[in-house]
Parts: structure tokens; C-alpha cells; sequence
């Protein structure tokens, strides 16, 4: 189980890498979220081990370990990149792997304390993406609440600003949004056939459907300034979600 949720954040650190290489990371490094502290660019890094800890908690046993191997294994790449910049002039050969990646990788501390960063902040990361998929759903529902900026999807607005002009950005969305989705896949599964579904839908069709309901309540939230608005819409796809695996009636 280690293993198979090291090799799954693995490829969750590969698309870090990837984003590097192409200056995705640093481009979104001087948009801050928290000015002078956290950047946009970090954020995804971030994003990155909670997704990596989300789908790695779908393990039959251990998951919250599952989630955190997962997580510290998706800023193992990220990391070692951070190394050969640093120890390597890799700047001839990928023109965006500079000096200042370097510093925004390591938040500026050095080599060795950014790299320990990196890995504590993936290990913590994946935890929390677990624990995120684990927890009941009325806590997920609770998430819904204050202001609108701290519970919509930056993965979702990103897609929604940059999917014409910047089609790396937007295949990382893709792939955050889409392997979230797929985390339902196996439960979905299951729960068609402990009812005895045989309905015309496919366990990837509705776990993608619940990302489309959830990223429209998002938009709404956005547009009326109101989370209830959101909260309304999670209820609904729950009723529907609920009438898809009613048991049937005896005759």
C-alpha cells in the first residue's frame, strides 16, 4: 500500500515538475494570495500534494497514511529539481529552471531548509488531503461558509481565466479536477453494485458530474455573493445522488 501511494504522488511531483520546466510556476509566483508569504505558484504546489493525499486515500486500509506517503512523494521531485537547479546550470538547457525558481521553491531559505520544507509541507499536505476525502460529508458541507474566497476552487478559476491562453495551466487543472473525480470512481462502483444499479451511467460519468455541480456552485456563489446559494446545491446533488441508489421497493 506505501508503495502504491508513493508511485501515485509521484506523478502528482511530475506534473510540479513539469509546470516548472515550462514557467508556469514562476509566471503564477508573482500573483500572491498572501502578499509577501504565499504565492499563487505555491499554492498549486500545495494543491498538488492534497490531491496526490486525496487519491491515494482511496486504499482499502491505512489511508491517512496512504494520504501523507503520497503527499511527501509528490514533493520529492519538486525537490530534487530544486537540488539540480541549485548544484546543476540547468538554466541553458530549460530557460525558466533560473536562480529565482530556486528561491521560490525554497521560499528563500536555502537549499537545505527549503528542501525540508518542501517535504514537510507534502507530507502535511497529503495528510490533510485525506483526511479532507475521509471526513463525513456534513464537515465537507461546513467548508461552504464564511467568505466566498475561502472555499471556491483556485484550480477551477484558473481553468475558467487561462484555458485558451495558457493551455499548460489549463492542463493542470484538468488534471487536479479530473483526479479528484476520480477518487468517487471506486465508491461509486461499489455502491452500484450493492443496489444492484443498472442505470445508463458510469461510475467516471457521475464522479464528474459532482465536480460540475460543485464548480457551478461555486460560480453561483461567485456571481449572487451568497454561499447558501452553493450549500442549495450541494443538497441537491446529494437528493440526486441518493435517488440514483434507492433501493427498490418490493412488488
Amino acid at each position: 500500500m506505501p508503495r502504491t501511494a508513493f508511485m501515485r504522488g509521484l506523478l502528482f511531483g511530475a506534473g510540479g515538475v513539469y509546470l516548472a520546466a515550462v514557467g508556469v510556476l514562476l509566471m503564477l509566483h508573482n500573483r500572491w494570495i498572501i502578499v509577501g508569504t504565499v504565492s499563487l505558484g505555491q499554492a498549486i504546489l500545495v494543491l498538488l500534494g492534497i490531491g496526490a493525499g486525496a487519491v491515494a486515500a482511496g486504499a482499502p486500509r491505512a489511508r491517512l497514511l496512504a494520504g501523507a506517503v503520497a503527499g511527501l512523494a509528490a514533493a520529492v521531485p519538486v525537490a530534487a529539481l530544486a537540488a539540480l537547479i541549485a548544484l546543476v546550470p540547468l538554466r541553458s538547457i530549460f530557460i525558466a529552471l533560473s536562480p529565482a525558481l530556486l528561491v521560490m521553491l525554497t521560499a528563500g531559505l536555502g537549499l537545505g531548509r527549503g528542501v525540508a520544507l518542501l517535504l514537510g509541507a507534502g507530507l502535511l499536505s497529503g495528510w490533510f488531503g485525506a483526511t479532507v476525502r475521509l471526513s463525513p460529508s456534513a464537515f465537507r458541507r461546513a467548508l461552504i461558509a464564511d467568505e466566498i474566497a475561502e472555499f471556491t476552487c483556485l484550480v477551477g478559476t484558473l481553468a475558467q481565466e487561462v484555458y485558451q491562453t495558457h493551455p499548460a495551466i489549463r492542463d493542470a487543472c484538468q488534471a487536479s479536477i479530473v483526479g479528484h473525480a476520480a477518487t468517487l470512481e471506486a465508491d461509486i462502483a461499489a455502491a452500484m453494485r450493492l443496489y444492484a444499479v443498472s442505470a445508463d451511467f458510469t461510475p467516471c460519468g457521475l464522479a464528474l458530474h459532482t465536480q460540475a455541480v460543485l464548480q457551478g456552485a461555486f460560480i453561483l456563489a461567485k456571481a449572487t455573493g451568497e454561499p447558501a446559494v452553493a450549500i442549495e446545491s450541494v443538497d441537491h446533488l446529494r437528493r440526486y445522488v441518493e435517488l440514483l441508489f434507492r433501493k427498490k421497493k418490493a412488488a
